[in-house]
């Protein structure tokens, strides 16, 4: 208790704490005149601040008199606005808070205070500005190297992440937001430029490999391909054919595939010496037909169709179909939309006879009469 004038004044824990704590050592004072104390000072305070509370434990604030403290300091500004600590207070905050550890009760309250809460786009543009430029040390990035790959070592870990991740994904409002914000971006021509550019560079024939390899080898489990053909099902069946053929174009724009393939070059390059005039290519995404990309469409009126199949994105070990199986689940899909379809394969003009009996093959195809 400390009497003012007539007035008597009850001190709060940290005061008290304060003034044993300012008879024992001496502050130091920096320009701002802030009591500024070394390490071991601060966590002395801490430690009897701890012992203080955990005796005289302090009575929760009524929710009424939350509400009017909150109203009160709406629009107030923090003291320490617009105000930088010194390179001095920065290191002994930096040693004070070394090996620190918040306890898994700290760690949920946390969490939960900052679950659903919005950050303002001004708050997101003063982040954007004040790490702009910066990178993390190599030792920091070891560390959080280290951590993650601790993490996801626990057995189930990395199924529970992908599961909650999946779960918060999976709902409409989401779908909705996600939808509403990358159309917002992609109206900036710069952004959109920017975005297919940072695509394009980051498939380097590293990550192509890697990508190849684990698509292989999930493809190769039955379940797995059954798995995936069903959400894809669920993904697209909800689309008209405008927005499908709408969204493969998208897909194939920013996907940093080179169109043509080697492949189709020289498919292309035989119709232009056999056949032509006759086919355009669309492998680009220009035309899309039941949710699939011909390759070449007849420009004359015929409803014709040439695929050009690679060896590898239509083999067995990736599809899980026969060249026979393949050749007829593409034809029949063509032949809903009345088109006839020729199917060539890359191995069959890796010599002079097969580019000769491809280019007959070709030359038969266009002399047929038209269709539809």
């Amino acid at each position: 208790m400390v009497a003012e004038g007539s007035v008597t004044k009850e001190l709060l824990p940290c005061e008290i704490i304060k003034r044993e704590m300012e008879e024992k050592y001496p502050c130091l004072r920096d320009k701002r005149g802030k009591h500024t104390r070394t390490p071991k000072m601060r966590q002395n305070t801490s430690v009897q601040m701890r012992s203080y509370l955990e005796k005289n434990p302090m009575p929760e604030m009524p929710e009424e008199d939350r509400i009017k403290r909150s109203v009160k300091l709406k629009g107030r500004a923090p003291w320490n606005k617009g105000k930088h600590l010194t390179a001095e207070d920065k290191w002994n905050k930096s040693i004070a808070q070394k090996d620190k550890k918040h306890t898994a009760e700290h760690t949920q309250k946390v969490r939960e205070a900052q679950t659903g809460k919005i950050i303002t786009a001004e708050q997101r543009k003063n982040m954007s500005i004040a790490h702009l430029g910066k990178t993390l040390p190599e030792s920091q990035k070891r560390k959080i190297g280290a951590k993650t790959e601790a993490m996801w070592a626990v057995p189930g870990k990395k199924e529970e992440i992908s599961n909650a991740v999946r779960a918060s994904l999976n709902t409409e409002e989401m779908h909705t937001t996600l939808s509403d914000i990358q159309k917002k971006l992609n109206q900036n021509p710069e952004y959109k430029a920017k975005r297919i550019e940072a695509t394009k560079a980051g498939y380097t024939p590293k990550v192509r490999e890697g990508m190849s390899a684990s698509q292989t080898e999930r493809y190769a489990n039955e379940e797995n391909r059954k798995e995936t053909s069903e959400a894809m099902k669920r993904l697209w069946q909800h689309l008209t054919p405008e927005e499908r053929s709408r969204k493969i174009k998208k897909m194939r724009t920013g996907s940093g595939i080179v169109k043509p393939t080697i492949p189709e070059q020289k498919v292309l390059a035989l119709l232009d010496c056999c056949c032509p005039n006759t086919f355009i290519y669309t492998g680009d995404g220009s035309f899309v037909m039941g949710g699939f990309i011909p390759d070449f469409v007849d420009c004359n009126g015929s409803k014709k169709v040439i695929e050009v199949f690679g060896e590898y994105w239509h083999s067995f070990e990736k599809i899980g179909r026969t060249r026979g199986e393949e050749e007829k689940v593409r034809k029949e899909k063509f032949a809903e939309f009345g088109f006839s379809c020729l199917i060539i394969w890359e191995d069959e003009f890796n010599d002079e006879v097969g580019i000769e009996n491809t280019a007959n093959k070709l030359i038969a195809f266009s002399q047929r009469r038209k269709e539809g």
